[in-house]
């Protein structure tokens, strides 16, 4: 902290004008504000996204390790270490966040004591079930609006990662109760984005494509880019699917290059998995007799790969590699829609548009109804199945 306060000193030493024109940023508004900032008068600067704009114009070419330096530094009780908690964790900055945590677990009030262990608990959520996630939060027993707007979140994630759609779609009511009560700031702003991320996931599920789309270039307004954005662009181009392939990939393009930027290998798989699932859908393989890679094609994925070049036994043999026993509503739609592909079967389009229906997904649900209706299935168990 010192080091920055230090470092923007002799900078306004080196340039006079320097902080009169860091002062147009949004939130600094007056270079004596920067002054006392970087003597020291002033403790901090309380707006998160100024201070970041301010390290970032004065500092242009290594501002990020500065900041970073700087919050390890901040004090555990201020709201700033909890808005900059929220930065690490959105933009996925893992050392910074652990740093973080550990700091503001020295706080010595509620708020602080709460945050921390909110925050901490974000870390391992992905690993626990569901049952144990809802008693620890139980634990908890949260008493501030953000809080409880990100013990909700949590939930939300693993309801969707269960394939539990409906209770998801219940608990985003009540997230976005508690995003409505919370106050203007950074923290509130950040909220925004994990809110519309999640609205664009579940929008997909409910089988709205132009819904999604609509919701997903609302949460891409702001243009600070995140790792969530990259399962926004992925869920607009999922939402295309089956209704224009160069929209769809277009998307998923999108949702690559972000991916990249970040690094983020596991959204990068996940992006490739809709890429596979979209070009078979297509049938926009291509194929010459020889075996695919095994390694460029995921569970489903390589059994639908080789249904769309008429390599049926491969096919099946990928199918019969999967135990049924083991699989929730969601394996089993996609199970059976790739059934009903090689068998022809209506049996087994049923099966899997009603598996589909009770996870709760009504976009893929259509996959198995548009294969119906090209069988000519009556009119009244179509719409049955799309109830």
């Amino acid at each position: 902290m010192i080091k920055l306060k230090q470092m923007m000193k002799n900078k306004f030493d080196d340039d006079m004008g320097l902080a009169v024109r860091a002062a147009k940023i949004k939130g600094i508004n007056q270079p004596q504000k920067l002054y006392k900032f970087a003597s020291g008068e002033t403790k901090e600067i309380d707006d998160l996204d100024a201070l970041l704009e301010v390290i970032k114009f004065i500092f242009p070419n290594d501002y990020e390790e500065i900041f970073t330096e700087y919050c390890n530094d901040l004090e555990p009780n201020n709201q700033l270490i909890r808005d900059t908690l929220e930065y690490a964790s959105l933009f996925e900055k893992e050392g910074m966040l652990n740093n973080l945590i550990d700091r503001i677990s020295n706080s010595t009030n509620a708020k602080g004591k709460e945050w921390y262990n909110v925050y901490s608990l974000s870390l391992t959520a992905d690993k626990l079930t569901l049952e144990k996630l809802e008693e620890k939060i139980d634990k908890l027993s949260v008493k501030s609006d953000e809080m409880k707007f990100l013990t909700s979140l949590l939930l939300l994630k693993a309801y969707i990662n269960e394939t539990e759609f409906k209770p998801a779609e219940r608990e985003l009511k009540t997230i976005t109760r508690h995003f409505e009560n919370i106050k203007k700031g950074y923290v509130k702003d950040s909220f925004e984005k994990r809110l519309n991320a999640a609205r664009v996931s579940l929008a997909l599920r409910q089988g709205d494509h132009k819904r999604t789309e609509e919701l997903g270039k609302e949460a891409l307004l702001n243009e600070i880019r995140c790792p969530l954005d990259v399962y926004v662009l992925m869920n607009m181009g999922n939402g295309y699917i089956m209704y224009d392939y160069e929209i769809a990939m277009n998307y998923f393009n999108e949702a690559t290059k972000l991916a990249n930027h970040f690094n983020d290998k596991d959204r990068l798989t996940q992006v490739k998995n809709s890429i596979d699932f979209c070009k078979t859908y297509w049938k926009k393989n291509s194929y010459n007799g020889q075996e695919i890679n095994e390694e460029d094609y995921s569970d489903y994925n390589q059994a639908f790969y080789y249904i769309s070049v008429g390599e049926t036994e491969k096919a099946q043999k990928c199918l019969d590699s999967f135990e049924e026993c083991k699989m929730d509503n969601l394996d089993k739609a996609f199970y059976y829609f790739y059934k009903g592909l090689i068998t022809n079967e209506r049996a087994d389009y049923v099966k899997s548009a009603t598996h589909f229906k009770h996870a709760g997904d009504n976009h893929y649900r259509k996959m198995p109804v548009i294969e119906l209706e090209k069988l000519g299935e009556y009119d009244y168990i179509i719409e049955s199945l799309l109830a």
